[in-house]
């Protein structure tokens, strides 16, 4: 039941399709929600902290929650920035009219103290147009306010910044500074590939727990390759990278390594951040349009899949109901496909 809900919390990240919002009820108030200004710019002399709040919700599957940022707040913070953007209402169309390119001016309201206690906390009743056009920005109504999804706003916006998250405060920064991941290549990824007889191939997000949780097997995979002399290789796909700096991924590895207390100073195998066309690229690969992360090939030299794991199930596996999941072993998924190779 875990693996079920990590791979459609996953798919639901990935896609942004529908606001998690949709399982509040109408006129509710949303218990445990929690507020902070730990969003913030890094890149300006003059930071104003973005209010953010934390929504703890439910729906069939169990509890998950949700962050949003307060719309106005952006708009300010942003205002000296190429990602600048203003915030009007249309009270005739009942909708929030953002304008990108247009400096925001800060209204009284904006400098108001919030207190959530008791607020009404709802799914936004508003359309949302950014530049003309309709955009879902997975807003909540907080007493009257708008917040949003971050990630989202900046879609809408041209993905004109960065976001990432520090591991050691928690605080989220917004930032326009690219950060020093290598990026996919077609031509890099086919040549790596002819490089080793059997490649496995990890795309995953840094975001996904399904993903974190099956980075276990991958260094002693590594190790085994290298300590046996073995024809084969990993190659590690990031989704979303453009949020992440290479320690960060670095200690995903670390913390999920056989020796989390060994600090890594350098990527254990192949590593590469994910653009459009990778997706495109390995959805061919696999033959359908990938949905879920993280999803594991396992590849010839030929560029040929050989296996194929999606969202973390194995196809056709059973899996009862009270089983904790376990991550995969890649070393016995590599005997077993050199098994039937040889056959």
């Amino acid at each position: 039941m875990e693996r079920k809900i990590a791979a459609i919390l996953t798919a639901v990240m990935l896609l942004s399709v529908f606001s998690m919002g949709s399982f509040a009820e109408e006129g509710s108030v949303v218990p445990k929600a929690s507020f902070d200004e730990k969003v913030t710019l890094n890149d300006a002399e003059e930071v104003m902290p973005i209010r953010r709040i934390i929504l703890n919700l439910e729906d069939e599957d169990g509890p998950y929650t949700v962050t949003r940022v307060r719309l106005r707040d952006m708009a300010f913070a942003l205002k000296d920035t190429e990602a600048k953007f203003d915030v009007d209402f249309d009270t005739k169309g009942k909708a929030i009219i953002i304008t990108s390119g247009i400096t925001y001016e800060q209204i009284e309201l904006d400098k108001r103290k919030i207190d959530l206690t008791n607020s009404n906390i709802n799914p936004s009743p508003h359309k949302i147009i950014v530049d003309g056009k309709e955009v879902d920005l997975g807003a909540f109504n907080v007493d009257g306010e708008t917040y949003c999804s971050i990630s989202s706003l900046n879609k809408a916006l041209g993905k004109k910044f960065y976001v990432r998250t520090i591991y050691e405060t928690g605080n989220t920064l917004i930032s326009f500074k690219k950060n020093d991941m290598e990026e996919f290549t077609k031509e890099s990824f086919d040549a790596k590939i002819k490089e080793k007889k059997i490649t496995l191939v990890y795309a995953g997000a840094p975001w996904c727990p399904w993903t974190i949780f099956n980075l276990e097997g991958l260094i002693p995979f590594q190790e085994y390759i290298d300590n046996n002399g073995i024809d084969a290789q990993i190659i590690g796909l990031v989704h979303d990278h453009q949020d992440y700096y290479k320690a960060d991924i670095l200690r995903n590895y670390q913390k999920k390594s056989p020796n989390p207390e060994k600090e890594l100073t350098d990527y254990p195998f192949y590593t590469v951040g994910m653009t459009r066309e990778t997706w495109d690229y390995i959805s061919e690969i696999a033959e359908t349009e990938l949905k879920y992360l993280p999803s594991i090939f396992f590849m010839n030299n030929d560029g040929k899949l050989v296996k194929y794991i999606q969202g973390g199930e194995v196809e056709g596996e059973d899996e009862d109901e009270g089983e904790e999941p376990v991550p995969y072993n890649y070393i016995e998924i590599y005997k077993e496909i050199t098994k039937e190779l040889e056959k």
